[in-house]
């Protein structure tokens, strides 16, 4: 099965730049190896061993995040009547994982399995702030979290746990929307 486009994309392309570095000094280490000094070459080529592991997780947790952003974006379209976007592209760069346009909310889908600092790190909320300039409402997204709904004042976004939970808060501001 070929990897979606998305995926090249976000994961291999970005990542390619580390894979010509760890195959150059994977190189020199196999020279020094057969050629010059055992003790330097392997000194290389326990660096680049260590280094393409590192890329490999590097690979494993963005791989991760990106399925579970498609998994969420999957869901609500199955489970909603709303008119929702995928990746949506912005202009100031960067992207909206999921929009709703019929609600004008955008939704940042976290592969967290609960609430933590990480959500509040300085280029989360640079993100953050470029969604909010381009919809009404920023939520946060956690579909493998435990079911809860938080509200944070110092950044005004949502933080949402938990698949239903996103469901019946949809519901309840869509019946807002069309109750005013």
């Amino acid at each position: 099965m070929a990897a979606p486009s998305w995926f090249i994309k976000k994961v291999i392309l970005r990542n390619t730049g580390y894979t010509f570095l760890f195959l150059i000094i994977g190189g020199v280490g196999g020279y020094y190896l057969s050629k010059v000094n055992l003790i330097i070459g392997l000194v290389f080529f326990g660096t680049m061993l260590i280094g393409a592991k590192a890329f490999i997780d590097n690979m494993d947790k963005r791989g991760h995040g990106l399925i579970v952003e498609k998994e969420a974006y999957e869901f609500l379209k199955n489970n909603t009547n709303f008119d929702i976007e995928f990746r949506k592209e912005l202009d100031s760069g960067g992207d909206i994982d999921i929009y709703i346009k019929d609600l004008d909310i955008a939704i940042d889908v976290k592969a967290y399995r609960k609430i933590d600092e990480r959500i509040f790190s300085s280029n989360n909320v640079r993100s953050y702030n470029r969604q909010r300039n381009n919809s009404g409402r920023v939520i946060i997204w956690l579909p493998n979290a435990e079911e809860i709904v938080k509200y944070n004042r110092n950044f005004n976004i949502t933080i949402i746990g938990g698949k239903n939970t996103m469901l019946n808060y949809l519901n309840k501001k869509s019946r807002e929307i069309k109750g005013s």
